[in-house]
């Protein structure tokens, strides 16, 4: 049980220390869509030491929020420990953006559906 409490801990601190990275000078610009935002957001996750399962994004039930005129979603991403980060992403001037970014992003408390449950 202790050990499941460690790895959780672990998780969370190394979620937390992801950052910003800018896309590449050659790369498109990110458009709007659930599908984009899910795989730009595993992208970024990937950079943490630890495997990111997979990133489910939804529009909370509760109502969607905005963030400059765009839809902000809540994403679950799995990591494989039994706690599972959410992140509120969205894309602004072909960049994903997520609260982990700007800490005023807020995209509500309804979880999205995971996959199992599709």
């Amino acid at each position: 049980m202790a050990a499941l409490a460690l790895a959780a801990v672990a998780a969370a601190v190394a979620v937390a220390l992801v950052v910003t990275r800018d896309s590449a000078p050659d790369e498109p610009p990110l458009r709007w869509s659930r599908p984009s935002i899910e795989r730009a957001l595993e992208q970024r996750l990937a950079a943490v030491p630890l495997s990111v399962r997979w990133v489910q994004c939804g529009v909370p039930r509760e109502g969607a929020t905005t963030y400059r005129g765009t839809t902000v979603l809540r994403c679950g991403a799995n990591f494989g420990a039994p706690h599972m980060p959410v992140y509120c992403a969205t894309v602004v001037d072909g960049r994903l953006v997520t609260d982990r970014d700007v800490p005023s992003l807020r995209c509500g408390r309804t979880a999205p559906r995971p996959r199992s449950m599709r």
